[in-house]
């Protein structure tokens, strides 16, 4: 799924609702270590695939995605935190290379973004419903909501602090006009 959100983005020439979750600090991004060396091992195919530039395609990975990607080293993954069905599902998918990334997924209790039916079945348990999730990954993948996202987030933050700061100005000059036990009154109420 990393493959086409970094595509999408080369395409689109802007950031995708992940990224912008991520540098806001809604979403936190997790990887296992292998993850971020198919990227660079298979960059140039997928980046052709995709039909944009591979020098495109690895910058935007470099300066917008891996620095917000934090990095599980395959002998850092939890397994001591999983459960006995969890582990059987693990099993289950015995030499696989998405093995870590389940891992971790399971231990965080995390949304998983793959392709491979085989690895979602072991995170979920079950298959999940496809049209479900393809409408969370048009979200996810859409530049026009990171833009939706930023306003969200945007108003979520900025308008408290900008309230806090005119509350705070009017009382900083209330604090001149009055006396010191008025204003410290008037602090003690705000």
């Amino acid at each position: 799924m990393l493959r086409g959100d970094i595509g999408h983005a080369c395409r689109r020439g802007r950031r995708t609702a992940l990224i912008t979750g991520a540098n806001s600090g809604a979403l936190r991004l997790f990887c296992a270590q292998h993850v971020l060396d198919e990227v660079l091992e298979h960059s140039e195919a997928w980046a052709s695939a995709l039909k944009v530039p591979h020098d495109m395609y690895l910058a935007r990975w470099a300066d917008e995605y891996l620095p917000l990607i934090r990095t599980i080293q395959k002998d850092g993954l939890p397994y001591g935190l999983l459960g006995p069905s969890e582990l059987d599902r693990i099993r289950l998918m015995g030499n696989s290379k998405d093995v870590p990334s389940i891992a971790l997924s399971l231990a965080l209790g995390a949304f998983y973004l793959t392709e491979d039916r085989a690895a979602r079945n072991a995170v979920y348990g079950v298959d999940v419903d496809l049209e479900e999730r393809q409408r969370w990954l048009r979200v996810l993948m859409d530049g026009g909501d990171a833009d939706e996202l930023s306003k969200v987030l945007y108003m979520a933050f900025a308008v408290p602090t900008l309230a806090v700061g005119g509350a705070h100005r009017d009382l900083r000059g209330n604090v001149t006009a009055a006396s010191l036990l008025v204003s410290i009154i008037s602090c003690g109420l705000a």
